[in-house]
């Protein structure tokens, strides 16, 4: 907030150095302060780069405690020969004077780095209530001038850190610029707007005795305006007592800013001005240190007893300060480090941006991370052989940090880098990291800056930033549409591929890039562009083939991927079978591949068997085929004869047989070598059972006589070529039929032995296809154990056979008679 107040821009626009800055306003404490600082601090922007800086201003007629005529220049010349020791000792600790000091009548002013205020300013305005008042904004030329109350409320770590730079200020002072500070104050310590703490004012140090021993000095006195000399209520009490001063004796002040620091910005000597009263709290000064020291962290009470001790002997020297475990903090160190890169080489950097800085991260509080880690990496970020390592800090930080600060304080100095030149190293790490980026960018920066980085990188030469750019695909799907993932993104994938083909990283790459991907395509995308290129990867790597095979897989449990039968039988299957043989495989690899293998053959059983029943095209059960032979077999007159096929026999039979098998026909009855009816009536049998096989059935080996080699068992009488033989299993195996139990007065028998099944599938008493061999006597005692015989042979030919052979024909055409003349 602003509040009105009178300040000295009018002053200022007359001194030369208005020419280099546009000033703005002044910074002041929302409440008075004990000790106003003699310098006063604006705001400013230099007119040749736009850089902020500060401008101090001492105003010569500003103070009646200054004093007038000569005393007024003394105190200018002594300011400003502070101002030239600030130029001449310059180091990271010690406020940067960006302008040095430009003089008029009227006042004297120097520019240096921005800074937020003195500590002095900065420890009164804590835990004040911003004012809740309005003004207008001021400049040079208009009536009302503004000023800008300090708000800013330290934190734990700050003062560690900061009381750690203070004390490294003098460390630099003592050890190299042999010098002695002498006003060690809060009013001459600036807190920069990185943070970072800086000591000024050295218009009253003096040079460091010969092995530091006491130099003779002025002591405080009212005589002179208390803008010539230090501040009385940090001074050192040897410098009041003896006059003389030493590195110790800015120990001392050190001590005494490191309590004003816990105790509302107020030392423990509160002297007003007066050495009287000075002399008074320092003869107590035990005491009241004792009261404070609870409120100073632990880790600080010790040295802070040991700095005020008014024996000089005591007191740690700055070395040794810096050195203690209180300052000994990761954190610290971190940040020490940040404030040192000018003098750090290469590889110290590129080692403290991967592994320290971001290990240490947590411990750094996160009001520091954009105050003073940010403007240090946005510095390092333009340099090419660091930048790889930088941009992983960069990375963390923007992970951690809201959209808001991104958009405000990263963006602008991270667009550059996606469109300008950049090590491969630091295209991977960009790549890698860019889902990080995704979270915080507008859907506007991602098209015009993002995606045209991933583009160039698809088209990279070189193979680490296209198997980045191909493993960072999957993270950026969720921000756009099909149409750019399908014209851009997968064509360019694919020319990865054909390009990079024989580099298994890089296809392995590719292959999980489709895994991550396949939920976000449909189904078009995912047969026109992604089937494709499966089809085409060379399975000759185990870790691609399994990766391939994990992708079919989660294509084959959703028909959403369109991975239907046709293309299985026609494109994945004839690439995937031929590596069920791949001597690579182990047993569980193998395993593997014939499980999917499997998969996708019942894939395809399942859906072809619903189609064709969807057709009509059922399957033929037994009961179908039972009926159909039916009916085929109702449709065909066939007289019902039983036919018995001629068995192999021994004895006088078997001349007789061969004679058979020698002719053409059988004769008949009257001896005529005409074909009769009954021969016709066998040979249709014959071609109708043509593939119908027959048993083997013999009769028993007592009247068996040797069949020609000529005759064909099951042949009809005339015919070249015999029935096919039928088997039947052992008799032990089946039950008995109920044709065992036939006597021998009603067995139909031929002299040629052989049974005859039922043509028609109907009952007949004389045959039967289960029928048993029954011994000469008639006993069933000989069922077991044998091969069913026939019951030729059976009755008529219990003895010797016969005189003479009746042909086949003959022998049906008397049994026939033989049963119509029963019935």
């Amino acid at each position: 907030m602003f509040s009105k107040q009178r300040t000295g821009f009018r002053l200022v626009e007359n001194n030369p150095i208005a020419q280099y800055y546009t000033i703005d306003r002044q910074l002041t404490c929302p409440v008075p302060e004990p000790d106003p600082p003699v310098w006063k601090i604006y705001d400013a922007v230099s007119k040749s780069d736009g850089k902020e800086v500060s401008i101090h201003v001492y105003e010569k007629k500003g103070c009646d405690r200054v004093g007038r005529g000569r005393r007024r220049e003394a105190i200018a010349e002594l300011l400003k020969e502070g101002v030239v020791r600030l130029i001449q000792h310059a180091a990271p600790r010690i406020l940067h004077v960006v302008h040095g000091p430009e003089e008029n009548a009227e006042c004297l002013a120097f520019a240096s780095e921005r800074v937020l205020g003195t500590l002095s300013t900065i420890l009164a305005s804590q835990d004040v209530v911003e004012p809740n008042l309005q003004g207008q904004k001021g400049n040079l030329n208009g009536n009302s001038e503004l000023c800008q109350f300090i708000h800013y409320n330290f934190i734990d770590f700050e003062y560690r850190y900061g009381l750690c730079q203070i004390t490294e200020a003098l460390l630099f002072l003592h050890v190299s610029c042999q010098l002695v500070h002498r006003n060690v104050c809060p009013g001459t310590i600036f807190i920069t707007s990185k943070g970072t703490w800086k000591l000024g004012g050295l218009e009253h140090a003096g040079a460091l005795g010969k092995s530091d021993d006491e130099v003779l000095c002025q002591a405080w006195t009212t005589k002179m305006p208390k803008a010539a000399q230090p501040n009385l209520n940090y001074i050192a009490p040897e410098i009041q007592h003896k006059s003389c001063y030493s590195s110790s004796s800015d120990m001392f002040s050190l001590g005494m800013v490191y309590i004003s620091c816990f105790n509302s910005g107020q030392s423990v000597i509160q002297a007003s001005h007066s050495t009287s009263q000075y002399f008074k709290i320092a003869g107590q000064l035990s005491e009241k240190v004792a009261e404070i020291l609870p409120l100073i962290p632990i880790g600080l009470q010790v040295l802070v007893d040991k700095l005020v001790n008014q024996d000089t002997r005591h007191r740690p020297s700055a070395r040794q300060l810096v050195q203690a475990p209180y300052f000994g903090d990761p954190a610290v160190q971190a940040l020490q480090f940040l404030e040192t890169l000018d003098i750090k080489d290469t590889n110290q950097k590129a080692q403290f941006f991967r592994n320290s800085l971001i290990e240490v991260f947590p411990l750094i509080p996160r009001k520091l991370w954009l105050q003073q880690i940010w403007p240090s990496l946005e510095q390092e970020l333009t340099k090419q052989e660091v930048m790889a390592a930088v941009l992983e800090s960069v990375m963390f930080l923007v992970s951690e940090c809201s959209q808001l600060e991104y958009l405000t304080y990263i963006q602008p100095s991270v667009r550059p880098i996606f469109s300008g030149p950049k090590t491969v190293q630091a295209s991977v790490t960009l790549l890698e990291q860019l889902p990080i980026l995704l979270e915080k960018t507008e859907q506007e920066e991602l098209q015009s800056q993002i995606l045209p980085m991933v583009y160039l990188a698809l088209e990279s030469n070189m193979s680490q930033v296209q198997m980045a750019a191909v493993s960072v695909v999957p993270a950026i799907l969720d921000y756009l549409c099909d149409d750019v993932i399908r014209s851009e993104l997968l064509p360019r994938a694919r020319n990865v591929y054909s390009t990079n083909g024989a580099d298994v990283k890089i296809v392995l790459s590719l292959l999980a890039c489709i895994a991550k991907i396949l939920d976000k395509l449909d189904r078009a995308v995912i047969i026109d562009e992604v089937l494709p290129l499966l089809c085409d990867i060379r399975l000759n790597d185990i870790n691609i083939l399994i990766t391939v095979l994990d992708i079919y897989r989660v294509m084959l449990s959703d028909r959403k991927y369109g991975l239907n039968m046709t293309l299985l039988a026609t494109r994945v299957l004839p690439v995937l079978i031929p590596q069920a043989v791949n001597p690579q495989l182990s047993m569980e690899n193998y395993l593997i591949v014939h499980g999917t293998i499997q998969e996708m053959m019942d894939h395809i059983d399942r859906h072809q068997r619903n189609k064709l029943k969807l057709e009509g095209d059922l399957p033929k059960t037994a009961e179908c085929l039972r009926i159909r032979s039916e009916k085929f077999s109702d449709n065909v007159s066939i007289p019902n004869l039983v036919i018995r096929r001629p068995s192999v026999v021994q004895g006088p039979m078997s001349s007789h047989c061969s004679a058979m098998g020698r002719f053409g026909s059988i004769p008949s009855n009257n001896s005529s070598g005409e074909s009769s009816p009954e021969n016709n009536n066998y040979l249709r049998v014959s071609a109708l059972f043509g593939n119908r096989r027959w048993s083997e059935n013999t009769l028993p080996v007592g009247n068996r006589s040797p069949l020609s080699s000529v005759s064909s068992p099951g042949s009809a009488p005339g015919s070249p070529v015999g029935l096919p033989n039928r088997r039947h299993s052992s008799a032990t195996q089946r039950r008995r039929s109920s044709s065992n139990l036939l006597v021998h007065s009603t067995i139909v028998t031929s002299p040629l032995g052989g049974s005859v099944p039922n043509s028609l599938g109907k009952s007949s008493p004389v045959s039967s296809r289960r029928s048993s061999r029954v011994g000469r006597t008639g006993s069933s005692s000989s069922l077991i154990g044998g091969r069913k015989p026939s019951l030729a042979g059976v009755g008529e030919w219990s003895g010797s056979p016969p005189a003479s052979s009746p042909s086949l024909l003959q022998t049906i055409g008397n049994n026939v008679c033989s049963l119509l003349g029963r019935n």
